[in-house]
């Protein structure tokens, strides 16, 4: 027959299991504490020697930099997780409840951990490319499984290509809706236009007046041109396309209001683009405006 546990037996295994569970909890606190401190401490110091005593760091200081953080990052959840996993699993019953909860209330954050796996597998970019993401544009200089990290660079036609000083974060959740351009070309290179709007009262005929801006316009290119020609061998060998070499080249059509506008184009380094660009509207507006200058003068 047996023996039926007393009121006092079952009392004495209740307090058991509670002070069992207080113990577990306490030291399981204790083990989180020391984690999180341990891997402060290991990224602290692991940012200190990569970063040395660079004021501006280089690309591939940032990249050492963003993998350790991420690194980190992965490892204090793996290690949390296994320190609180025998806790988890007395709530076994309750994970669909939590579950469901958990997905309303963290739709964004879940999207963009889910952007940040599929930004990790399809590497469309790096840390230090160039990319741009709607109207938003930029070089990339951290990345992490929620967002990524852009410094705003002022693009767009008639823009000088420099940093702005603002940055940006752009959640991983944008690569589901939004397409992302890797524009790491633009980076060192593009395609500018120089855009000329004359008076159809002026005393030069059409082919003067291209063969003018052309010749001023080659003549400032002339410095840059081969850099540009070795970025255009170096991208047709990456790419395997036959992409044009960018040599200077001249359109002259006419504006709503009958005047003559000439364009002039060429593959353009982005870094000197703002002084190359004026240098180009002085110089080809000065020699225009004198050659039409002198055929007054002897037409009077």
């Amino acid at each position: 027959m047996s023996a039926t546990p007393s009121t006092t037996d079952m009392t004495s295994m209740a307090m058991e299991s509670v002070m069992s569970a207080a113990g577990w909890l306490g030291s399981g606190l204790w083990a989180t504490l020391l984690v999180i401190i341990l891997l402060l401490v290991a990224k602290a110091v692991l940012i200190r020697v990569v970063r040395g005593k660079s004021e501006i760091l280089k690309t591939s200081q940032r990249r050492w930099i963003n993998s350790i953080r991420n690194g980190i990052l992965i490892l204090g959840i793996f290690l949390l997780v296994m320190i609180w996993a025998p806790q988890l699993q007395t709530f076994a019953l309750s994970l669909t409840a939590i579950a469901v909860a958990i997905v309303i209330s963290f739709k964004e954050m879940i999207l963009c951990i889910t952007g940040g796996f599929y930004r990790a597998a399809t590497k469309p970019f790096e840390v230090g490319d160039w990319i741009i993401c709607g109207e938003i544009g930029g070089e990339v200089v951290s990345m992490n499984p929620i967002s990524v990290k852009i410094e705003q660079v002022d693009r767009g036609e008639g823009k000088s290509y420099q940093f702005t000083g603002r940055s940006v974060h752009i959640p991983n959740s944008s690569f589901f809706t939004t397409n992302i351009l890797n524009a790491n070309f633009l980076k060192s290179h593009r395609y500018e236009d120089f855009i000329f709007v004359i008076p159809n009262t002026t005393p030069l005929s059409v082919a003067e007046m291209e063969a003018i801006a052309l010749k001023e316009f080659q003549t400032l290119y002339d410095p840059m041109k081969k850099e540009a020609e070795q970025t255009m061998r170096k991208v047709r060998r990456v790419s395997g396309i036959d992409f044009p070499m960018g040599a200077p080249s001249a359109q002259i059509d006419t504006t709503e209001l009958g005047h003559f506008r000439i364009t002039l184009s060429a593959l353009v380094s982005t870094p000197k683009l703002a002084d190359f660009r004026a240098q180009v509207n002085k110089t080809v507006l000065s020699a225009l405006y004198a050659e039409a200058s002198k055929r007054e003068e002897k037409s009077q």
